[in-house]
C-alpha cells in the first residue's frame, strides 16, 4: 500500500500538503481525489537502502490511485552528494508498482555508502576498499507483491578519483 511506501522511507521534515475531493453527480457519485505533498526540507532513511537523505525538496502527487515523484532532490551526508530522484507507485493486481529512477552525483564512496549496501556487497567492498566518488543511475521496479526490486545500476568513476586497494593484493589502483 501507499502507507507501507511510505513508512519503508522513514520521512522526517517540512511538508506543504494539498487535498481535493471533487464528487462527480453522476450515478456512481464517486469522488475524484488528488494529493499535492510539497516537500520542503524533509530527510529520509529507506530501509532498503539505508543512505541518509537530507534537504530533501519536490513535488509528491496522487492523481486516480497513481503517486508520482516529481523533481525530487536531496544531499546526502555532505554537500557534494546531490540525489534526484522520480518515479511512480500505480495500483496494478491489488497492490503498487513502483518504477523509480535515481541519478547522483558526487557520491562518496565512504562507510555510509557502504553500510546501505547489502551484506554480500559489504563483503565485496571489503575486498576491493575503494575510496573517491561516483555518479550513478539507479531504475528501481517492484512488481505489485514482489518483495525486493529489480534493480539496474550504471556507475561512473567522478572525476577520476576512483581508487582501489584489493585487501589479498594491497596495492592502491588509481583512476
Amino acid at each position: 500500500s501507499a502507507e507501507q511506501l511510505v513508512r519503508s522511507l522513514r520521512p522526517q521534515g517540512v511538508i506543504d500538503f494539498k487535498f481535493r475531493a471533487d464528487w462527480n453527480p453522476s450515478p456512481a457519485g464517486k469522488a475524484v481525489v488528488t494529493h499535492d505533498i510539497r516537500l520542503k526540507d524533509c530527510s529520509v532513511q529507506c530501509e532498503q537502502f539505508p543512505y541518509p537523505l537530507r534537504h530533501v525538496s519536490g513535488l509528491v502527487t496522487q492523481r486516480e490511485g497513481v503517486w508520482a515523484l516529481h523533481d525530487i532532490r536531496g544531499l546526502g551526508w555532505n554537500d557534494a552528494t546531490v540525489i534526484v530522484c522520480r518515479g511512480t507507485a500505480t495500483p496494478e493486481n491489488g497492490g503498487l508498482r513502483t518504477d523509480v529512477t535515481i541519478d547522483a552525483a558526487g557520491v562518496a564512496l565512504d562507510d555510509n555508502l557502504k553500510f546501505a549496501l547489502p551484506p554480500a556487497a559489504q563483503s565485496a567492498w571489503n575486498e576491493l576498499r575503494p575510496s573517491g566518488r561516483v555518479d550513478f543511475t539507479a531504475h528501481a521496479v517492484c512488481p505489485p507483491g514482489q518483495k525486493k526490486p529489480t534493480i539496474e545500476a550504471t556507475f561512473r568513476p567522478r572525476d577520476k578519483s576512483v581508487a582501489i586497494e584489493p585487501a589479498p593484493f594491497p596495492y592502491r589502483l588509481d583512476q
